[in-house]
């Protein structure tokens, strides 16, 4: 019991020490380059998921129209041959 109210103290001594210290004042820059860098960050990381997107989706896409073109380029030489 002893050891947790010296550790609770220690913790706590701490903490009022850490708090009252002086922040220097945050620059609008530095908040600003941070902003930039987190959020290029992101777009890099959006473009490479889309990236990945895309080559897991142009196959399924190319194959539907390729045989849409297919399926309508038949239906139109069965109906000019009929004539």
């Amino acid at each position: 019991m002893k050891k947790t109210a010296n550790f609770t103290t220690l913790i706590a001594a701490l903490l009022w020490v850490g708090c009252t210290e002086k922040m220097p004042p945050v620059k609008v820059t530095d908040i600003q380059a941070k902003v930039d860098s987190v959020v290029n960050m992101k777009i890099k990381e959006a473009q490479q998921q889309a990236m990945e997107d895309l080559d897991r989706r142009i196959p399924i896409e190319v194959k539907a129209k390729v045989d849409s073109i297919v399926d309508a380029r038949q239906k139109a030489d069965t109906t000019t041959h009929k004539k």
